[in-house]
This record gives structure tokens, sequence and C-alpha cells, in this order.
């Protein structure tokens, strides 16, 4: 259990499921999405975020590293290739401007220390979502903790990117897990492959198979389209994606309405934002919202917590 990293845990979440849930942020994907919501969890191993507004360039985080990777005066203030995740920086600054970014697992997130919310979960209908980064980089480690949550009477639900070893999943984790939120992003391979990172063939096989298993009731899958734009959002990306999910059989679908926030994250780690048309155009129109809805008419669209929209037109977030 400890080879996992965790670099969240957040209470009382309300977007990452039904009811209120606990969100663990595990730390690691084998996709690199150019766009990525969660550049914290990108890479396995531990980092350290800059917080520049917070910092009064004291110098006690430079004092305190072994190996010279903090300098507060330059930028990128942390060399990530020479940090070793000590994190003897992050305990000294006096102003918490450095924040530790992936911590062990047996350290941070017992399972009875995650049912400290359970009053909330059983009021709300809630429950623990396992999330990322990619917590199916970590089978064995979430697998133990999802058995433990569902021991205690926890709603156990995953969201994943899709890229991993179906078999191995269906052996450590898979039997505890409840509902699976799966990111369903471009359907063209060389478009998938330039702006993730790698191909989508293992991620819409293992779609296939799961959603044989949903439609038998075996488990409950709700598939999810991150609207980016000029990307994800082309017509004829929503036209394959609805094309796909209707031969599927498909119930019901999330498009998740784009958040460019995740920008200023980046810089955090000393990274600057890729290129690409979404960083042109960072949101999409009310009119560009209801064609994308029009491509999957006969498919009921979910929330991003995968309840029911409200069927009256009072605002985006019922668009979607």
């Amino acid at each position: 259990m400890d080879s996992a990293l965790i670099y969240e845990v957040k209470p009382q979440a309300l977007d990452d499921g039904p009811g209120i849930r606990t969100a663990v942020h595990f730390k690691g994907c084998p996709l690199s999405c150019s766009w990525c919501n969660t550049p914290e969890g990108k890479r396995v191993g531990p980092e350290v975020a800059f917080d520049k507004a917070r910092c009064q360039h004291c110098g006690a985080c430079s004092e305190v590293c072994p190996v010279d990777a903090v300098d507060t005066s330059r930028w990128p203030a942390v060399d990530h290739e020479l940090c070793t995740g000590c994190y003897a920086c992050v305990e000294a600054c006096p102003q918490d401007a450095l924040t530790k970014l992936g911590v062990p697992l047996s350290e941070i997130v017992q399972a009875a220390a995650i049912c400290r919310d359970m009053p909330f979960w059983r009021v709300s209908g809630g429950g623990v979502s396992f999330t990322g980064g990619e917590p199916t980089l970590h089978m064995e480690a979430a697998g133990k903790l999802a058995r433990k949550l569902q021991k205690r009477g926890a709603h156990v639900l995953l969201q994943t990117c899709g890229h991993f070893d179906l078999q191995e999943y269906d052996e450590l984790l898979g039997p505890w897990v409840d509902t699976l939120f799966y990111d369903l992003k471009l359907m063209n391979g060389e478009d998938h492959e330039r702006y993730c990172g790698m191909g989508n063939q293992r991620i819409l096989e293992n779609f296939v198979l799961l959603n044989r298993r949903a439609h038998r009731g075996e488990l409950d899958l709700v598939p999810r389209i991150p609207m980016i734009p000029d990307v994800t959002s082309t017509p004829a990306n929503l036209r394959s994606l609805a094309a796909f999910l209707k031969s599927q059989r498909v119930p019901r679908v999330s498009l998740l309405l784009y958040d460019h926030g995740w920008t200023r994250r980046l810089k955090g780690l000393g990274r600057e934002p890729p290129q690409g048309p979404f960083m042109d155009t960072p949101w999409m129109t009310k009119m560009e919202l209801w064609i994308a809805r029009g491509y999957f008419r006969g498919i009921e669209l979910v929330r991003p917590d995968g309840k029911s929209t409200i069927r009256k037109e009072i605002g985006l977030g019922d668009l979607l």
C-alpha cells in the first residue's frame, strides 16, 4: 500500500459522484492530456507546489533543502529533477507557500479516517470517490482500501481514463467498485495520441467489455466526455462519440464543462501551459453547448455527479 501516493483528500466533495463524498486523489496517470484539469496528479512521484503570492522570500526553504532544489528567487522555484520529496522545505515555510503533493496512502488515508464523513454520506446518498491522476495505476492499494470502505458501508466510485489492464482490475479492484465514471475524450486514435500522449484502443476495448457488464446489471457505468473547445468538442468528434455510444446502447452520458483554472496550478508546479486551440478559446458559447447536446439525442444527459439533469433552462450547468 505504501507505493501509492495521494496528493489530496477532499472531504464533502459535491462534483465527484452522487451525494456528498470524500474524494481521494491518487498520483500518477498513464495519459498526458494537454488540458489536464489535475496537473498535480500527472506524475507518479512526490512533488512540491509553490504559491508565489504567499512567498515572503525569507529563504527558510532553501536553508533546509538537502539537495539545493528550492530557490524562491528564480522560476521555477522548485527544481523537480533534483527534488527528492523529503518535504523539509514545506515544513520550514512559515507562509505555507509550499505544498506537499504526494503522501503514502498508508500514512494519510486509512479507512477509519475517511469514514469520519460517513454521516454525510448516509444522509445524502454519497460515499468515497477514487480519482486522480489515475487510481488504476495503484490497483492493489486502491483495491485494499475500497474493500475496507465497502465493509464499513461506503459506496465506492472510481473515476478512470480507461487505460488499464482489465484482468488485473477484475482481480484487484473491480469487485469493490460500485460505480465507474469512465472518460472518453477523442474517437480518432491519432488525435488521441496527439493530445493525450497515447492511442485509445485499450480505452475503447475496455469500455465495450465493461458496458456489456453494465447491461447485465453487474456494475454502474457512466461515460463522461470533457468538452475541450476545438479539440473534443468538434462536430466530427462529438458525432463519432455519439455514434459509438449509441452502437453500445449506452443509456446515459455526462458532458463535462471545460475549466481552465488548471493553468494557474500548473504554474505552481513550475510548468508552462501547453500550446493548443483550447488555450485561445477557453470557453464554449451557450449556443455551442446546445448544439453539442444535439449529437446525443436519445441518450440521457446527466450532470457531472451522475444524476439526471434538471429539465429547466436555468444555466450552463443544466445544459450538460
